[in-house]
């Protein structure tokens, strides 16, 4: 929002100096009206605007980005991890607020404007003039229009107000008192930019021109010079009126009367709007593709971060008898028992509400997104300020859900007591559900369920007195550690995920380095600027690509350092051999180390190639 803003005064700023350099100084009021006005509305729509044609106009160029958890084998199967709930306390002054604040005290000082007139046109004596109402101002010589209303002082003689009308009559019939309007919302909606009081203040000098060069046509000029300088200024200070005796207006409006008028061949300049407008373009769609170029989704499916690459043509038949085999197995061990994880359940529970859907996947998408609004609305935000929390309060609960539909077992893990009652009391709060079945019986299905609570006002990335969990890693990491029959598996085999290992691999020149998330951070620097350097940009054009291309790719460190097992998944073959031919020639590593020993650590890369052109479906891909 604050970019948009500043976009907006950005775009004002550069065409309010385009008209006081070169427009506002000739005599083509109409086209200056039209120019300030299209300006304005331009200014306020061409930043939502976002054009395909310029969306791509940065060269052929790859962006990295190793991910700060590395995936390696998928966490426990007999725990359901639903998706992850974000809860974010705020205090009362945000930005948002004051903007809110300052918009409803602008609106407030418009109606009081609106009701100062109102009142105005009942105090005072009215007469009709063709469809104009005059008002009669008691013991005034002030004049100015508001629509087809005129207000004339009573001091006014007969010759000063008859010229006065005919100067208010065009204001009038020209519908000026719209353009006011129009500039009173925009100081409404952008009270706090400067440059919507500027606009303002043109267009109500262009529109005492426009008047002052029709009434002239018909009174003598030395005359109505004399009317202007000879009155007793008390006209009303209302921004969407026109007054007619304006102080600071009056030598502007004596200078552009006895100016001549414009060469035509100055309607020339009203065509550098065109390309000024063209690069605005440019600008906010080649910034809406910076916005977007790599994700910032921070908790990610663990599927949707990894996805499993493809098996080779040759093993795809006996991987699938596998698979089938392996599901076969375990249906069969949990055929007679009373706890059934997901990845076997035949039906799965179901959310109050989720009942009419479909598919299994559908029932259980609804029902994660209904455990997570029920808890995002429930949850106590106000206990962070009495806790003197800060920064991300990670918590993690695990509950059961039984044969009756009911919640059980509840139990929670976070970095203070309080946090960790809090979220029992919400998860024990939620509704009864449809239980689950498996082989025409009831079953109980067991669920795992991460929380980030964000504290605003802090650091966002921080955790404070926490040391039972370990800070920035994601919530398929906070499981492992939470169950100790896993920990305690990874410590028999020589595969150890990040989460959980004691010394990580050491990329060549990290090796000074304290902490393990320091050596890690130095590794995903490393990868990234050997990635960039190696990786072979041409081959977009060669095989004809567009657009962005996303790249998966899984490798191993192995016991001595090595890469290992390199497996990639992209949109086309290319990019896939030339993903793995990059990876290949990463430099052999310091192994990771697990009780002492050297372990093999599995990680992900997912890399988003962007090139120029835009082929939509491969974003599907």
């Amino acid at each position: 929002m604050i970019a948009y803003f500043i976009q907006v005064a950005a775009f004002q700023l550069v065409f309010l100096m385009i008209y006081d350099a070169f427009l506002k100084k000739e005599t083509f009021f109409n086209w200056n009206r039209i120019y300030l006005l299209s300006t304005a509305i331009l200014s306020v729509v061409i930043p939502f605007i976002r054009l395909e044609v310029f969306k791509n106009t940065i060269p052929q160029q790859y962006i990295v980005n190793l991910p700060e958890v590395i995936i390696g084998n998928v966490p426990n199967q007999n725990i359901i991890q639903l998706e992850t709930v974000i809860i974010e306390s705020k205090p009362f002054w945000t930005w948002e607020n004051i903007l809110y604040a300052g918009i409803i005290l602008a609106t407030l000082l418009f109606v009081f404007k609106i009701a100062k007139v109102i009142l105005i046109l009942i105090k005072n004596p009215k007469s009709k003039f063709g469809n104009l109402l005059i008002i009669s101002l008691l013991n005034s010589n002030a004049a100015f229009s508001f629509f087809h209303y005129i207000f004339l002082g009573e001091r006014l003689n007969e010759k000063e107000k008859d010229a006065i009308l005919k100067h208010e009559m065009v204001h009038a019939k020209e519908k000026h008192t719209f353009d006011l309007l129009f500039f009173e919302i925009l100081r409404i909606l952008f009270w706090f930019n400067p440059m919507v009081y500027m606009y303002q203040n043109r267009i109500m000098t262009l529109h005492e021109f426009i008047a002052d060069q029709e009434a002239v046509k018909h009174q003598d000029k030395s005359q109505y010079y004399q009317n202007l300088l000879s009155q007793v200024f008390q006209t009303q200070n209302i921004s969407f009126i026109n007054p007619f005796f304006h102080q600071s207006l009056i030598k502007k409006r004596i200078v552009m009367l006895q100016k001549s008028k414009s060469k035509k061949v100055n309607l020339l300049k009203y065509i550098m709007l065109i390309p000024l407008v063209f690069g605005m373009l440019i600008y906010t769609s080649s910034f809406a593709q910076n916005d977007d170029k790599v994700p910032q989704k921070e908790e990610q499916n663990l599927e949707e971060l990894t996805p499993p690459p493809p098996p080779p043509p040759e093993e795809s038949e006996e991987t699938k008898k596998e698979k089938e085999e392996r599901l076969l197995k375990l249906k069969e061990r949990y055929k007679d028992e009373l706890e059934v994880p997901f990845a076997v359940i035949d039906n799965v529970p179901v959310f109050p509400g989720c009942e009419n859907l479909a598919s299994r996947d559908e029932k259980m998408d609804c029902t994660s997104k209904s455990i997570t609004e029920h808890l995002a609305k429930n949850f106590n935000t106000d206990m962070a300020v009495k806790l003197g929390l800060q920064g991300r309060q990670r918590i993690t609960v695990l509950f059961r859900i039984d044969t009756d539909g009911n919640i059980t077992s509840v139990q929670s893990r976070a970095p203070h007591p309080a946090l960790e009652a809090e979220a029992i009391r919400v998860i024990n709060t939620l509704p009864k559900m449809v239980p689950g079945e498996h082989n025409g019986k009831k079953v109980i299905v067991p669920y795992s369920l991460p929380i980030v609570f964000m504290v605003a006002g802090t650091d966002e990335t921080s955790n404070t007195n926490n040391t039972n969990i370990k800070p920035n890693i994601t919530e398929g990491e906070e499981l492992l550690m939470l169950s100790e029959t896993v920990i305690v598996g990874y410590g028999e085999i020589n595969e150890v995920p990040f989460a959980v290992i004691e010394q990580v691999p050491v990329f060549p020149g990290c090796e000074d380095l304290a902490s393990n998330d320091e050596k890690r951070r130095c590794m995903s620097e490393k990868i990234q600027e050997f990635v960039n350097r190696n990786f072979n940009t041409t081959i977009a054009s060669k095989n004809g690509l567009v657009g962005r291309q996303r790249i998966t790719t899984m490798f191993k460190i192995n016991t001595e350092g090595n890469i290992v097992d390199i497996k990639s998944r992209a949109s086309h073959p290319a990019l896939e051999a030339e993903t793995i031919r990059v990876i290949k020639l990463l430099p052999k590593m310091q192994p990771g180390k697990q009780r002492g020993e050297p372990v093999i650590v599995p990680y992900s890369l997912p890399i988003v190639f962007v090139v120029q052109g835009d082929r939509p479906e491969l974003e599907k891909k």
